[in-house]
């Protein structure tokens, strides 16, 4: 499999974030996940990166994947919870149930996770994800209060392509997940700023209406593999979430899982509320397309494994 390097690609980073269902939710034009539409040499960087495509299409025999060059992930999950949790509380079991969720989702697409490290830290400075400090069109996490900086440096180790999910018993803003995006020009001594963040509320077994399978972690992960909102640009012409075969929808279809929905009536194709990256919830997530999987291994060998 070749690799290739794109000098001049320097993908934004993003926030990628999904609502908490108490909350009223914010209109995804009002860039409530941070995601906004891309300047004209933004979309011209993906565009150039979608050239490479077709070296990383996947072909599938008798539901077997089949993929010139595989992915391979160490997952790390780290838990930050209040001093008073009780045991069974984002447990260590738990995590390991998140993991084995990710883990099986992501196999069939020729994505290999292997099980890092698990940690549990009991401490009120660093349970809840606020304070965060966003930066650039994207809204880049880009730091948080001392306490919540020193506990991202002193547990993210590896390099760019090992991944690192953050737990914690609250995240502000009305968030319940951001991830950051893959980045060709992000220096190593940036790396511990490349994380997932998770609410402990959309772990395996919650009591979460909607987020309760751990599905919210694949939607984020989905971004950290560099992919974007099925939704996003809605029915506007343009080239939407930037992959050939996921229909143009406006409706971000939040905890619902319609069939025959088509909120872009005047563009090919249904809505897909069943895709990881749409906002359908656990009930009604089912998987990627192929597009989407054939984008993750290119930005994969491109991105994460040439930083």
């Amino acid at each position: 499999m070749r690799s290739y390097q794109i000098p001049f690609l320097a993908l934004l980073t993003g926030v990628a974030s999904i609502p908490h269902e108490g909350l009223t939710e914010r209109d995804e034009s009002q860039s409530f996940c941070g995601f906004k539409v891309p300047t004209d040499n933004d979309a011209a960087t993906i565009s150039r990166l979608k050239e490479f495509d077709s070296d990383y299409a996947f072909s599938s025999n008798q539901g077997i994947l089949e993929v010139a060059e595989p992915i391979v992930v160490e997952m790390n999950i780290h838990a930050s919870l209040p001093t008073d949790s009780p045991d069974d509380y984002a447990s260590e079991e738990v995590l390991e149930k998140q993991f084995d969720v990710l883990k099986t989702t992501f196999a069939p697409y020729g994505i290999e996770l292997t099980l890092g490290t698990i940690s549990r830290e009991l401490n009120d400075s660093i349970s809840n994800l606020s304070g965060g400090k966003y930066a650039g069109n994207y809204g880049q996490l880009s730091g948080g209060p001392p306490a919540l900086e020193d506990y991202w440096k002193r547990t993210r180790t590896g390099g760019y392509k090992s991944a690192h999910l953050y737990v914690y018993h609250q995240i502000d803003d009305g968030f319940i997940g951001i991830s950051s995006f893959p980045e060709l020009e992000r220096p190593e001594s940036d790396f511990w700023l490349d994380s997932v963040h998770l609410l402990a509320l959309t772990l395996p077994g919650s009591t979460s209406t909607i987020w309760n399978q751990g599905k919210a972690a694949i939607h984020e992960f989905g971004h950290w593999f560099g992919l974007w909102h099925v939704f996003r640009n809605g029915c506007l012409p343009g080239d939407g979430d930037m992959v050939d075969d996921t229909p143009a929808q406006v409706d971000n279809h939040y905890g619902e899982c319609p069939t025959d929905a088509d909120s872009c009536p005047s563009l090919e194709g249904l809505d897909t509320p069943w895709n990881y990256m749409s906002y359908g919830g656990d009930a009604c997530f089912t998987g990627f397309t192929d597009g989407q999987v054939t984008r993750v291994h290119n930005m994969f060998h491109n991105i994460r494994e040439v930083v």
